[in-house]
């Protein structure tokens, strides 16, 4: 059942997406189902550890020794009103689907490509990966404040950045960016390189693992370091590679249109300097859940260059667009957790 209703969501959504108006109505149908999906899964690769971890804290109070005090208080705070774990998921799903959401309506007249891109890929990671998920919420809706000059929106984005670090670590990550916004891009471009050359070779030591440990425990990020990528990562070099590329030219068709503004170009910024990453892909591809976190924000450009193009362009984008994305789905979800998230998050639900 779960998989026709996707089906037709995503379809009916995809042709709202060609006509005009924004499509509400069927974009909340999108999200509502989407909302249902997060809460409702059981049996998916983490959600006995989420669960034991939420029933650890209702029992004791504290949480494990390599817990988030973010990500602890949240749930201190709902087991306290007397629910239970789904209840946890259901608060903490619309909280960020609302979050994602108000951003994608700020700044794109056609956030149901966003929602549709977004479901696609990496929406069903999410649903496993809850902390990750909700530090991602709150990243995406700050900048809004990054966007904006000023000391209340630099301090509204700190405080963002370091609430969503408590959930999850990576956040950490955006704190930067109140300087990258100000660079100019070609020292920002330096930088990058300088960031490779000296990365890569240092990705072969373990002076990443301690300069982690000292900042934010060793126990903390330790499995991290454990399972050392072999090539993987070229694979994660050639899609970020790809994103960047697409996001790179929408700026430049943007700029030509007179269709870009501050947003768009704190965007390609981010992009830019996420190539850091590069380095860290070689210890753990599990750090591209660092560039993951802007995969909406990268979304909402695209939908802007969407919106701006004539009707045969936005066919071909159309196609180009979700050929990628589902080439993502298929790399990150399918083939590697298909026994783990894609068929346990749509069979296995509360609701159906």
């Amino acid at each position: 059942m779960t998989y026709v209703i996707s089906g037709i969501l995503v379809f009916v959504n995809f042709i709202s997406t060609i006509i005009k108006g924004r499509g509400k109505l069927l974009s909340y149908m999108l999200l509502f189902f989407m909302w249902i999906l997060f809460w409702g899964s059981y049996d998916n690769a983490d959600y006995l550890n989420y669960k034991s971890l939420y029933e650890y804290v209702s029992y004791s109070g504290v949480g494990y020794s390599t817990s988030q005090s973010g990500f602890i208080m949240m749930i201190k705070f709902i087991s306290k009103l007397g629910l239970e774990y789904h209840h946890f998921l259901m608060v903490l799903s619309f909280i960020g689907i609302y979050l994602i959401t108000e951003t994608a309506k700020k700044y794109t007249d056609k956030p149901q490509l966003v929602y549709i891109l977004y479901f696609i890929y990496p929406f069903l990671l999410d649903v496993v990966q809850v902390k990750h998920f909700f530090a991602m919420a709150i990243i995406t809706y700050c900048f809004r404040y990054l966007e904006q000059e000023g000391a209340k929106n630099n301090i509204k984005f700190i405080v963002g950045v370091l609430i969503a670090s408590s959930i999850h670590s990576i956040s950490i990550l955006f704190l930067p960016l109140l300087f990258i916004k100000k660079m100019k891009l070609k020292k920002l471009g330096l930088l990058v390189m300088i960031a490779l050359v000296l990365g890569i070779p240092l990705a072969y030591s373990n002076i990443f693992q301690l300069i982690a440990a000292k900042l934010v425990g060793l126990q903390r990020i330790e499995s991290y370091f454990l399972n050392r990528a072999r090539f993987g990562f070229l694979i994660q070099f050639l899609i970020q590679g790809i994103i960047f590329s697409m996001i790179h030219y929408s700026r430049i068709i943007l700029e030509r249109r007179k269709e870009s503004n501050q947003f768009i170009e704190l965007i390609y910024r981010t992009n830019l300097y996420l190539i850091m990453l590069f380095p860290l892909y070689i210890i753990n591809g599990t750090f591209e859940r660092g560039f993951r976190m802007i995969m909406i924000l990268n979304y909402i450009v695209i939908s802007k260059l969407f919106t701006t193009s004539g009707k045969k362009d936005k066919v071909m984008m159309l196609f180009v667009i979700f050929l990628i994305v589902f080439s993502l789905f298929l790399y990150y979800i399918f083939i590697h957790y298909s026994e783990t998230v894609f068929f346990p998050i749509l069979e296995n639900n509360l609701l159906f």
